[in-house]
């Protein structure tokens, strides 16, 4: 378009690159040219959003290779992403390299990737902005999220309570909610000798529930919270887990 600074015709250029807007005027004589942090508005991340949902609405077959969005980028790019890392303390698990974690531009979501060994089976972002949903699953799998490493794992209701386990030297597992996805059953059963499921207060019933179901299987015992497991520090879910 038209440079704002030297009024030159069809020589300036704006684009989105790593979380950042950067603009530049090709005509020799204008010096204009800089970057800044590129902060979405709501409207832009509400049309994305259903830009997004439209192109993957049939994309999300079981056994369907997962495909890693374009707009996946470090979450260094982005400082609301870091400071949900740290706010809800993921952040030793990203820095133990216990997990991996992106920023996703379009969607404005921190992103974590859910991995089979090697392989990336999908990933499950969260909301940056007051905007729903809250939680988006990327793709369709049949692997929670987890974290840590250990032959018991720790069953827990989101992604940063994984993460606080596994920084805690266990295996932490995403539930994604207060259920066991049906699709989630034969893999819990035959990767761990034991599990523990560790939900709120609130949620007694519901923990009772899944341990009963996965009892069948493996040996499974209820640890009930007094507080959001992600509010916990490294040394105080060590505490409560020991």
């Amino acid at each position: 378009g038209d440079c704002p600074f030297c009024f030159h015709k069809n020589s300036f250029s704006v684009s989105r690159q790593d979380g950042r807007l950067k603009w530049y005027c090709f005509f020799a004589h204008c010096p204009a040219k800089g970057d800044t942090i590129y902060e979405p508005s709501a409207q832009e991340i509400f049309v994305q959003e259903q830009k997004y949902y439209r192109h993957n609405e049939n994309e999300t077959e079981p056994n369907k290779k997962f495909v890693v969005p374009s707009s996946f980028v470090s979450v260094i790019s982005n400082t609301k992403c870091m400071k949900f890392l740290e706010n809800n303390n993921c952040i030793d698990a990203y820095l133990m390299d216990l997990c991996d974690v992106v920023y996703d531009k379009v969607l404005d979501r921190c992103v974590f990737i859910v991995k089979n060994g090697d392989q990336i089976e999908g990933a499950v972002g969260r909301a940056l902005g007051n905007f729903k949903p809250k939680w988006y699953m990327y793709g369709s799998s049949s692997y929670p999220f987890i974290c840590g490493q250990g032959k018991e794992g720790i069953l827990v209701e989101d992604c940063p309570s994984a993460c606080v386990i596994g920084a805690a030297g266990y295996s932490g597992v995403a539930l994604l909610g207060t259920s066991v996805k049906p699709a989630y059953m034969k893999f819990l059963t035959d990767t761990y000798d034991s599990l523990v499921v560790a939900l709120d207060r609130d949620a007694t019933g519901k923990a009772l529930d899944i341990a009963k179901e996965l009892g069948y299987y493996v040996p499974t015992t209820v640890r009930i919270l007094e507080r959001d497991l992600k509010h916990y520090t490294v040394g105080e879910a060590k505490e409560f887990l020991k």
